[in-house]
């Protein structure tokens, strides 16, 4: 009865002040419009997405980082994190999809892993083979090294399909051929695959005879397209290409500090600039013409709307050359906050750490990384508080790898951050190089010998003529 009376009340006073309804209805559409209080809530939380894993490496320290307020304010911030092992691929079921006469061993690398519509977890990586060579000179043959696992797992990182070798014909070009660095995202209910392939070139491309180039690969239909870009094609080496899903469209990070986003149509395989008025080749000029420290590796995970949660790395060289193809180089890891509404950096952590136990089980394949390094590219968020990353340590085992202690570096976020705040260009670049990780790469004391460092630049130089003499320049 009470209801009854209160709806005819509120008719009544529609018939009596109809300008004020009208005034109060405009008010709640605007508010819902231009605030969206739904979408404020949105975030990739999968509620019920637990695993039963036991923790192994679990490893706790205080994370610094800086929060970034709008041009030059910034907050430097710390928090403790605690960083651990969930799960660890094994080798012995992918060893069996290889003929081992030819093979000397295979690394997994790149576990990139992403939920897919059902709440299973879709898992990508790439096997790389080390390959008897003297056996395969025998037959006067090769065998391409790189090669692309897809698999199907469950919340608790359990299989639910077999791994399969995804066919993805690519051409060897001297000893490099094979996919490499895949990421994987899920989009309208198809899971796609970002890879690098390599391409030959009569230009050296950073000093190398080979191009990158980013394709992207549909599990469902088996395709294999280069990305193209509006207006312009890829740089000669393009890599670290990461993914953000906003509002069901689908946008790259190209890079951070210059940011650069590209908006792009998985179906056509077509990408367009979307933060600038420039062309892409304009626009990429700008972030090539100093290499920035801030590169891509993990997909763009959303918290809660604005901010979005990703992964990256900085690579450090050191002055001393290792061979004529190489210097001495280490890579760092750092968690980001992204504010997807305004295309802006809210905190970048300082690296992350793991275990020295699980980070000294064995030293890098290649000896131009004197340190140990992790290398992350997939991220999924399994609660407010914990971040689950798939990487590698050392380009030789994959495991999921688990972040805890994501709310009060949040918390930091919200309390120092205005939505519309727009750090100066070059601002969080300056921070990142203040953190002068060069320092850390251990490089032999041998090594820095002038008659050493003066042989390898000789070396280089012939190598430089050499590749003149074939006409690659």
């Amino acid at each position: 009865m009470g209801v009854r009376r209160n709806f005819t009340s509120v008719l009544y006073a529609a018939k009596r002040r109809p300008l004020l309804i009208a005034f109060v209805l405009v008010t709640a559409v605007t508010y819902f419009i231009v605030f969206d209080p739904f979408k404020s809530t949105q975030t990739s939380l999968r509620l019920g997405a637990r695993d039963t894993r036991p923790r192994t490496y679990a490893h706790t320290f205080n994370l610094g980082g800086r929060v970034f307020g709008n041009e030059k304010n910034f907050k430097d911030v710390s928090s403790s994190v605690t960083t651990s092992v969930v799960f660890e691929f094994g080798r012995e079921s992918i060893r069996s999809k290889f003929d081992m006469q030819f093979v000397d061993d295979v690394y997994l690398m790149c576990p990139a892993i992403t939920y897919k519509d059902d709440g299973n977890i879709q898992l990508i990586m790439r096997i790389w083979l080390l390959p008897k060579l003297i056996e395969l000179r025998k037959l006067n043959s090769r065998l391409m090294k790189n090669y692309i696992m897809g698999q199907t797992l469950n919340s608790n990182y359990d299989p639910v399909t077999s791994p399969r070798i995804l066919g993805i014909p690519i051409p060897m070009i001297g000893e490099v051929g094979g996919p490499n660095d895949p990421r994987v995202l899920h989009h309208k209910g198809v899971s796609y695959v970002l890879f690098n392939k390599y391409l030959p070139t009569n230009k050296t491309c950073e000093g190398k005879p080979t191009n990158v180039q980013i394709y992207l690969y549909n599990l469902e239909t088996d395709e294999s397209r280069l990305l193209t870009i509006e207006g312009d094609a890829q740089k000669c080496r393009e890599k670290n290409w990461v993914s953000m899903i906003v509002d069901d469209k689908v946008y790259i990070v190209y890079s951070l500090d210059p940011t650069l986003i590209l908006q792009c149509d998985l179906a056509k395989a077509h990408c367009k600039v979307e933060n600038t008025g420039k062309s892409f080749r304009e626009a990429s000029d700008d972030v090539h013409s100093d290499k920035p420290l801030l590169r891509g590796s993990t997909p763009y995970v959303l918290y809660k709307w604005p901010y979005y949660i990703t992964l990256v790395h900085t690579r450090w060289v050191s002055e001393y050359h290792y061979d004529k193809n190489f210097n001495y180089l280490i890579y760092a890891i750092h968690l980001l906050v992204f504010n997807a509404q305004t295309y802006q950096i809210a905190y970048v952590s300082q690296p992350i750490d793991m275990s020295p136990e699980f980070m000294n089980r064995h030293m890098p394949f290649f000896g131009h990384m004197p340190n140990s390094f992790i290398y992350p590219v997939s991220l999924i968020l399994r609660d407010s508080d914990t971040l689950h990353t798939g990487l590698h340590l050392n380009d030789r085992d994959s495991v999921i790898a688990e972040i805890k202690g994501l709310d009060n570096i949040m918390k930091e976020v919200y309390a120092f951050v205005k939505n519309d705040d727009k750090p100066t260009p070059g601002f969080v670049s300056e921070y990142m190089a203040s953190m002068d990780l060069w320092k850390n790469i251990k490089v032999p004391e041998e090594a820095k010998a002038p008659e050493v460092q003066q042989a390898i630049e000789i070396e280089m130089k012939a190598l430089q003529a050499k590749l003149k003499a074939k006409g690659i320049e």
